[in-house]
């Protein structure tokens, strides 16, 4: 059995982000600051396609039983059509609760 593998060259980016849901945010919730820098990994040329606008951000705020300022998890929502690109690392906003 004979097995070709090709590496593909993967390029890395860092966008600043300021499309951020609050999900299921308690009244007068808030988002402490109102940006994210996110990484990007992916091939040079899908990272070109993107359109950084398209690129949100959700904080799901549903388990969320404490006051004060909290660090939420947030997910970063890319494009679908950006081919092999996806976020690198663990990302938390935090929010100031009522």
């Amino acid at each position: 059995m004979e097995l070709d593998i090709h590496h593909k060259t993967l390029t890395t980016d860092v966008i600043t982000v300021s499309n951020i849901n609050l999900l299921n945010a308690p009244s007068g919730a808030k988002l402490v600051n109102n940006y994210i820098n996110i990484t990007l990994r992916g091939e040079s040329e899908a990272l070109k396609q993107i359109d950084y606008a398209d690129i949100s951000i959700d904080v799901d705020l549903s388990n969320i039983a404490n006051n004060g300022i909290i660090y939420a998890a947030a997910t970063v929502n890319l494009p679908e059509h950006t081919g092999i690109v996806y976020e690198v690392g663990d990302y938390r906003l935090q929010v100031q609760i009522p």
